[in-house]
């Protein structure tokens, strides 16, 4: 998030994709601190929201779209030395950023 990135651009490079999953973490050196700032959508900082914002903004209609860990294991990436944002913050940015696009969040 420290960098500005064109996620349009970055979509249309992937014009064939159709799913994705995105799995937000943080490392687990900054565990208590990003444990506290990513409790409650409506009290994160700015930068978090603002970056979720843009993201999920550029997301192209054609590509269905999962917000955290999977329900099939197999399919989660690996995630050593990373702690995941909790499912309930993701649904919170959900409702608050997607409804209107039909983004499924399980």
């Amino acid at each position: 998030m420290n960098n500005y990135i064109d996620w349009a651009t970055f979509f249309s490079t992937f014009p064939n994709l159709k799913f994705l999953r995105i799995i937000p973490t943080f490392h687990t050196r900054y565990f208590d601190w990003a444990r506290l700032e990513l409790q409650n959508w409506e009290n994160a900082h700015f930068v978090f929201r603002a970056f979720f914002r843009e993201l999920l903004a550029s997301i192209p209609d054609r590509i269905h779209l999962g917000l955290g860990l999977s329900c099939e294991p197999e399919e989660n990436m690996h995630l050593e030395g990373r702690g995941t944002v909790s499912l309930s913050f993701l649904q919170q940015m959900y409702d608050d950023l997607s409804r209107r696009r039909g983004i499924n969040s399980t």
